[in-house]
């Protein structure tokens, strides 16, 4: 078995939530039911408006390329109470107001999604500066060059910045002062 943290799992979990949502998003985007079709008073969400919400997930993808981040793991925690309470609206106004009546919602369900969106959009930020799959592939690089520094004492660190996958020891020092560690 390989032995690993939570970390990885929860990425994976993500990623798993990341692709049910895109492919609910590609059935409901090519998929018309019959029903709403036939009944105009059939109570059904907009096509379009399904479509956005499912691709909203898609603001998880630094958290799934970077579990180990703190600002991508509060990303993680804030998503779904922001974007719930959106979504749950939104199907209450469709609910209320039938797929005939979306214009008299249209400016309610745009304000929600302005202020959800206010509402993420720092956090996203946030992970996308301080959790980004570059910063976790330098993090491994760097792990490896201490690890191959302990491994061979009487290399010179140049060797063992190249064996870490830098180009030279003048790009690790770089890379090394601009990430935060």
């Amino acid at each position: 078995m390989i032995e690993t943290n939570n970390y990885y799992w929860y990425g994976v979990a993500a990623a798993v939530y990341i692709v049910t949502c895109m492919m609910f998003s590609a059935v409901r985007a090519f998929h018309n039911c019959g029903t709403p079709k036939e009944r105009r008073d059939y109570i059904w969400p907009d096509r379009k408006m399904q479509v956005c919400i499912y691709l909203t997930a898609l603001v998880l993808l630094p958290y799934v390329l970077n579990p180990h981040s703190e600002a991508a793991w509060l990303l993680m925690k804030s998503y779904f109470p922001c974007t719930y309470y959106f979504y749950c609206g939104s199907l209450i106004f469709c609910f209320f107001g039938t797929v005939k009546q979306w214009k008299m919602w249209k400016t309610t369900n745009l304000i929600a999604a302005i202020i959800t969106f206010l509402a993420m959009l720092p956090l996203i930020l946030h992970a996308e500066r301080f959790g980004s799959f570059y910063d976790y592939v330098n993090g491994l690089r760097f792990d490896y060059y201490d690890h191959y520094m302990a491994q061979h004492p009487n290399s010179i660190p140049e060797a063992a910045a190249e064996a870490s996958g830098f180009t030279s020891y003048k790009a690790y020092t770089n890379v090394k002062e601009r990430l935060p560690r």
